[in-house]
């Protein structure tokens, strides 16, 4: 896995820690070896501690099913490890959430697939958000495009006035958090309806602001 794409991931790696499941190579255990001698000093926690001692005594997978770890990563500091991404990124074939989020579909190697649900799940948040006495400022606009950083996916909208973006909100594709002009909001993406409620809180912010 490319270096700058597991560096995105520790940025993108939720407060809370969720599980993650690593998929190795075929080739990569000693990749699974550079990540088991980060878990002594508490930066990775194995879900099944078992099964890696076993691989990594045996040298061998056991069978592909093997090749997927369960993991959490406090802080997600060893993402962004220069150690680890020496010694393991080259090994691993794929990282993602161990719990599923709405956001998963836009983690796909199939750009039309992705382009597919990218425009509607930008459709489905945006509804009639531009219509006329949907928003507190009949100046604002939001718009929305998907996006990919350092290979990973994400729908980005912004909140325009006349004169200036006044908002961003990111929905990520890989943790499947909102991100509100680069902090993460406590609850990870869930619905359209939400996505609305968002947007009018921060239109509201908006016309505070220019009213004071």
């Amino acid at each position: 896995m490319k270096h700058e794409t597991l560096t995105e991931m520790g940025r993108r790696y939720p407060k809370v820690g969720p599980r993650l499941e690593i998929k190795f190579k075929p080739q990569g255990i000693n990749a699974l070896r550079a990540l088991w001698e980060f878990s002594s000093a508490g930066l990775v926690e194995f879900v099944q501690k078992i099964l890696v001692l076993a691989i990594l005594e045996s040298n061998d997978w056991g069978g592909d099913q093997n090749r997927s770890v369960l993991v959490r990563l406090p802080l997600g500091y060893i993402l962004t490890s220069p150690i680890f991404l020496e010694q393991g990124a080259e090994g691993i074939e794929s990282i993602r959430l161990a719990t599923p989020h709405p956001l998963n579909v836009l983690m796909t190697g199939r750009k039309k697939v992705q382009e597919e649900h990218a425009n509607r799940i930008i459709q489905e948040c945006i509804g009639n958000l531009n219509d006329a006495d949907e928003l507190p400022n009949y100046d604002l606009r939001i718009t929305g495009e998907l996006e990919v950083v350092n290979g990973l996916p994400q729908l980005t909208f912004n909140l325009r006035s006349a004169d200036a973006i006044e908002a961003i909100i990111i929905l990520d594709g890989w943790s499947g958090q909102t991100i509100v002009d680069g902090i993460a909001a406590e609850r990870a993406y869930r619905n359209p309806k939400e996505f609305y409620a968002l947007v009018r809180n921060l239109a509201l912010d908006y016309l505070e602001k220019v009213t004071a």
